[in-house]
């Protein structure tokens, strides 16, 4: 996850497989390439509170092996994996 430090909001994610079909299979250098460039924006989240079958759902149907658990203002609080 990528979070901005001060409000504790979602930024976006980045995963280990990102960084080797990326990165890594580019031929970059992981010490100087900036994340932004390889993370999505715009990540799947769930709310806290809400039932793991949503959570399930969203994983399965966005093939997608985390999801960040938000509060009501949309800070990161957790992560399911």
């Amino acid at each position: 996850m990528v979070v901005d430090q001060q409000s504790r909001k979602l930024v976006g994610m980045i995963t280990d497989r990102d960084l080797c079909c990326s990165v890594v299979a580019q031929g970059l250098d992981p010490k100087t390439t900036t994340i932004e460039r390889f993370m999505s924006s715009t990540p799947r989240t769930c709310r806290e509170g809400e039932n793991i079958e949503v959570c399930e759902r969203l994983m399965q149907e966005h093939q997608v092996r985390r999801v960040p658990i938000v509060d009501a203002e949309d800070r990161v609080i957790g992560i399911v994996s």
